[in-house]
């Protein structure tokens, strides 16, 4: 899974691996958001968000995101201005 993303953005808490974004580029036209995931213990503290803002940071084209999308991930992601594909 890991190993073919072309983009991987992570969060930790000290050794802690409490987020991770997964994102599918060519860099140069478009992004797809394949996973977006945070640690129950570690969520509703603005990590998804976070991750999310980092992951378009580095990408520099428009992010798309990947269904399916749970209902609660949702709400996170139409916050930040994406929308399942």
């Amino acid at each position: 899974m890991l190993h073919h993303a072309n983009l991987v953005v992570t969060a930790w808490d000290e050794d802690l691996l409490v987020g991770i974004a997964r994102t599918l580029s060519d860099f140069a036209y478009v992004g797809y958001l394949a996973d977006l995931a945070v640690r129950a213990s570690h969520q509703r503290q603005g990590i998804g968000t976070a991750l999310i803002q980092k992951t378009r940071e580095q990408m520099g084209s428009p992010l798309h995101v990947g269904a399916p999308v749970r209902a609660e991930s949702g709400r996170l992601l139409s916050k930040d201005g994406l929308y399942p594909t």
